[in-house]
């Protein structure tokens, strides 16, 4: 309307300049000017104000001095030649000091009757609060009904007459992109509509899936965790990016399996069937886009291409996508052309002009729209709809909120009092829900061991192991899953290398504790071999004291296990038992220049096929028994030893041979190759990969490899060029596992007496 009366301005001002009249025939009055006006129509006004002196017009703008809008200076740099300074009591022209006093007219005490009625009396109240505790309510017993799945009317703002407005969720807008500047109000629109959603959605009818890259917004719902929640992730690991978008992968791939030859869409799912919707919001997408952006060039999958399959086939299953970030432009790099046509709801919050134009996809705007992206408040959200007849294509909204989150935990405290977890679907059943085992992944908690302890229990009840198999829960896993254990088996070559700068001593130490009560909880039995000062040793230390396990420093004791364990190895009668390596190095080397060549006995049998005995007491020599043979004479009964002297000797001719200690390397790489076939296994840990390389000791018999954050370069290797360009982007204190074929990144647990970045068990938590 404004624009229109504009262009009449302006046709007036032509026709009198046409007409060459010199008395002025118009007064025109633009108030609040630039800021209440788009840059079109800004452009019109400066065309009036230039030609209305030729006219005969007047022409008057209102602007606040303290506003500053450097986009328009041109403009003002032309009017202030004829600009009047406006103060209290007085005014002067722009250039002169002299200030004219004036009087303010006084207005009516009373509004003329007219007036009252048409702007007072007449004008209907409208009702503009946006507090969605008095707007919409929370609910203290909530009834649900089963067997509504379209996500649909969602109140999430209020227009400018004070109309609720709603979000659908499904066909076309299945997906949805908010964008807006920080601070800008998105995660009070998040809220809001994670609000409504297990407000209104029996929790078998909708799933959601909360992921949050800024790792700070929705830790709200760990404490008061809805029932209809199946993840919470608070990470921006590479890994949990993949796994987010392969767990989707898998859900649309079950669910087309299904569908295949039944029905069409999710819709035509019968109600008594469990399948419920799922709802994936991303809280700071761009995290997300940049590392599916990179998988390209660091992993051998495109996840750019697997995101874009869900985006073009999970409307029809029953997925739903809310991503939401700072800028559409930089923030959608992992998404390709056509995963952003898909996009087809498209939400814009406070930011640039150029980046709300992006974010709605408008080719082409009115007016009104232009003034709409320009002057956006915060809190307020422009959603495109259907064009008017005036060529309007924005709808403008000022955001629900929550005033007090307490409301809104007693809502879901209140949620889940009022239903009950059961383990079979129940369409007439509203109070029974199915748990979804919700998993919460917090990467800037640590947990404690202890804490976990029951759900390892239960995994090894629920998932027992073969007999030569054993299971290790080295920390918490940086995927969708709570627990992801590492199984050593016996077979050639399952043996354990670590490798951890000193640096990391104490999470290190935290995985060996995490291994040692692993194997404690399936019975099996720990030996530790270590220098005595070497710093993941005086960490473990304690630990391994409380526990009674055997230590071993002495480097005349380790050569006496090794033969010992090689003897068990040559006769085949050993006990399953796993041997931790620490500052080993040391050990390597004095055997390697200071007892290089030495052997462990002169007596020693090297060979044990062939055996020599001493002749025992009162029997005859060789020569002597076979006269009495050719004799015939029968050969005289020899004595037998007692029992325990026996024994004695038979244990002095494993033991006489580490009466000092020897070159062993040889027998360690025996042990090394043989041992775990037979239940004995090695997890060996090193500083870094010169100390392993220094070492001597092959990968190859190294089956399970574990890394801290180390360079690319320097174990590529060792675990291959994709693991060490993942272990070279490790978050502080984490580590990377890998067997060859299965690799991932894991957190450490937190044990009693450790502590790193300020975290520390206290009072067992």
């Amino acid at each position: 309307e404004m624009r229109g009366k504009l262009e009449a301005i302006l046709w007036d001002i032509k026709s009198a300049q046409n007409a060459s009249s010199l008395r002025p025939q118009f007064l025109y009055i633009f108030h609040d000017f630039p800021h209440g006006y788009d840059s079109r129509m800004i452009q019109q006004i400066q065309q009036v104000c230039v030609n209305a002196e030729r006219c005969g017009a007047i022409v008057i703008l209102t602007h606040n001095k303290s506003f500053r809008n450097v986009a328009f200076y041109e403009v003002f740099q032309f009017l202030q030649e004829n600009s009047l300074h406006l103060g209290i009591q007085d005014f002067h022209k722009k250039g002169s000091k002299v200030a004219l006093p004036f009087t303010w007219y006084s207005a009516p005490k009373a509004l003329p009757s007219e007036i009252r009625r048409h702007f007072v009396e007449e004008r209907p109240v409208t009702n503009l609060n946006n507090d969605y505790a008095q707007r919409i309510g929370f609910q203290d017993k909530p009834t649900y009904q089963k067997g509504f799945r379209r996500l649909q009317n969602i109140p999430y703002g209020v227009d400018e007459t004070g109309k609720l407005q709603y979000l659908d969720f499904e066909d076309g807008n299945f997906a949805t992109f908010l964008c807006g500047a920080s601070r800008s109000g998105k995660t009070t629109l998040l809220h809001t509509l994670i609000t409504g959603l297990i407000s209104s959605y029996h929790p078998d009818d909708i799933e959601l899936w909360l992921i949050d890259f800024k790792m700070t917004e929705f830790s709200r719902y760990i404490a008061h965790l809805p029932p209809h929640v199946r993840y919470v992730v608070l990470d921006e690991s590479p890994e949990l990016v993949y796994d987010i978008i392969d767990r989707l992968t898998e859900i649309l791939i079950r669910r087309e399996n299904i569908f295949k030859g039944r029905w069409q869409k999710l819709d035509d799912v019968p109600k008594s069937r469990y399948m419920p919707s799922i709802m994936v919001i991303i809280d700071e997408f761009s995290v997300m886009s940049q590392i599916i952006a990179e998988s390209i060039l660091t992993i051998d999958d495109n996840y750019a291409n697997k995101l874009q399959l869900l985006l073009s086939k999970g409307a029809a299953m029953g997925l739903h996508f809310l991503f939401s970030s700072q800028g559409f432009t930089t923030g959608t790099r992992g998404l390709t052309d056509f995963s952003k046509l898909q996009i087809q709801q498209r939400i814009a919050m406070k930011t640039g002009f150029q980046e709300i134009r992006e974010t709605l996809d408008i080719k082409s705007s009115s007016d009104a729209d232009n003034r709409m992206m320009e002057q956006l408040d915060y809190h307020y959200a422009l959603v495109r709809v259907p064009m008017d007849e005036h060529g309007n294509r924005l709808k403008s909204s000022h955001v629900l909120y929550i005033r007090d989150y307490n409301e809104q935990e007693a809502m879901i405290d209140a949620l889940n009092k009022s239903v009950q977890a059961q383990t079979k679907y129940a369409l007439e059943q509203p109070s029974a829900y199915i748990n979804k085992q919700p998993v919460i992944v917090d990467g800037s908690v640590y947990v404690p061991f202890q804490s976990s302890q029951a759900k390892i229990q239960q995994f090894l009840y629920s998932k027992p192991l073969e007999p030569d198999e054993c299971a290790i829960f080295p920390g918490i896993p940086m995927r969708l899953i709570a627990l992801q254990p590492v199984i050593v088996s016996d077979e050639f070559s399952h043996n354990i290398l670590l490798i951890a700068k000193t640096a990391e001593r104490q999470p290190t130490a935290s995985l060996l504790i995490s291994c040692f009560e692993s194997l404690a909880m399936q019975g099996k039995k720990v030996e530790i071999w270590a220098s005595r000062k070497d710093p993941i040793f005086l960490q473990i230390r304690p630990f391994a004291q409380q526990k009674h396990y055997t230590i071993r420093t002495d480097l005349n004791m380790i050569c006496e296990e090794i033969l010992h364990i090689k003897h068990e190895l040559e006769t085949g009668e050993t006990l399953k038992r796993y041997y931790v390596l620490l500052g080993f190095t040391s050990f390597l080397t004095d055997m390697k220049y200071r007892l290089q060549g030495s052997s462990p006995s002169s007596n020693r049998v090297t060979h044990p096929q062939v055996s020599y005995e001493p002749r025992k007491t009162h029997e005859l020599d060789l020569m002597t028994q076979l006269k009495l043979a050719k004799e015939g004479k029968a050969l005289p009964v020899v004595p037998a030893i007692p029992a325990p002297l026996q024994t004695e000797l038979n244990n002095d001719s494993v033991k006489f041979h580490a009466q000092s200690a020897y070159d062993a390397r040889q027998d360690l790489k025996f042990l090394l190759v043989n041992g775990p076939s037979l239940g004995i296994h090695f997890m060996a840990q090193f500083s870094n990969m010169a100390e392993y390389s220094q070492s001597g000791l092959d990968s190859e018999l190294f089956r399970h490899k574990f890394v801290f954050r180390v360079s690319k370069r320097e174990v590529s290797g060792l675990i291959g060029t994709a693991d060490a360009a993942v272990a070279e982007q490790l978050q502080s204190h984490s580590f990377r596992y890998t067997n060859g074929l299965n690799s991932l990144s894991y957190r450490p647990y937190l044990h009693p007496g450790l502590s790193w970045d300020g975290w520390v068990i206290q009072d067992g938590k």
